[in-house]
């Protein structure tokens, strides 16, 4: 599934008792010209991003191994492997 879009919730859950209607009309974006638009959950990554991602943080694991931090990107290489 290369170039599988993935979308993250830009502005979070709805809450409450609001409806889908309710959250969108509370979500605008205002643009120059005064006109509200709704706003819109995009892809950031693609499937094949990540895949880019998690092969450039193993190179980089290999470089930082006896560092302290190291500990933190090889947590994050392994996160990206269950989205990957």
């Amino acid at each position: 599934m290369t170039g599988t879009p993935v979308y993250f919730a830009v502005h979070g859950p709805m809450t409450g008792a609001a409806t889908k209607d309710e959250d969108m009309q509370s979500q605008t974006i205002e643009p120059t010209n005064g006109h509200p638009e709704p706003a819109r959950s995009r892809a950031v990554f693609s499937q094949e991003d990540f895949s880019l991602i998690r092969t450039a943080i193993a190179h980089y694991l290999r470089e930082v191994q006896d560092q302290p931090d190291s500990v933190k990107y090889a947590n994050l290489y392994h996160r990206l492997g269950r989205v990957a």
